[in-house]
C-alpha cells in the first residue's frame, strides 16, 4: 500500500499542475477578452506611447484618423506591444486599434448518461476580436 501513495501523490501534482497552466491562460485572456493598455493618452507633437494587447494570440496594429495629415507612425504592426509616436497636431481623436483571433474551448458530453464524462468532445471556437484606444493628440 505504501507504494501507491507516491504514484497515486505523482499524478495528482500533475492534474494541479496542468489545471494551473490552464487558468493562467484563461486569466490571462481575461475569460475571452482583448485588450489594450493604456486605453486613453494625450500626446503632443513628437511624444510617445506604448500599447500593450493582452487575450489574445497573434495581434495586428492600426491607426485610424479623420484627418488628411499622417498624424502618427507605429514602430510595429504585429505583435503583443508597438510604439505609438505623433507627428503632427490633429483636431479629432487618433484611434488605436488591435485586432487578433480568440478561441473559447468547451466540453460537450454527446451521451446522455451525464455521470460519466469518457464521451466529453471538446469544442473548439475561433473568432475575430478588437480594442481600441484613444489618442487626444494636441
Amino acid at each position: 500500500m505504501k507504494a501507491l501513495v507516491p504514484v497515486s501523490f505523482a499524478i495528482a501534482a500533475v492534474g494541479a499542475c496542468l489545471l494551473s497552466i490552464s487558468c493562467e491562460t484563461e486569466s490571462a485572456g481575461g475569460g475571452g477578452s482583448l485588450s489594450i493598455h493604456p486605453r486613453e493618452v494625450t500626446l503632443g507633437v513628437g511624444q510617445s506611447v506604448t500599447f500593450k494587447a493582452r487575450g489574445g494570440e497573434t495581434y495586428a496594429w492600426t491607426i485610424k484618423s479623420d484627418a488628411t495629415n499622417t498624424v502618427g507612425r507605429l514602430s510595429v504592426t504585429r505583435g503583443s506591444t508597438t510604439t505609438y509616436t505623433a507627428l503632427s497636431t490633429c483636431e479629432n481623436d487618433v484611434i488605436i486599434r488591435v485586432t487578433s483571433s480568440l478561441s473559447t474551448t468547451s466540453q460537450s458530453d454527446s451521451s446522455s448518461d451525464y455521470t460519466s464524462s469518457s464521451n466529453a468532445t471538446p469544442t473548439v471556437t475561433s473568432y475575430d476580436a478588437s480594442a481600441i484606444a484613444t489618442i487626444h493628440q494636441r
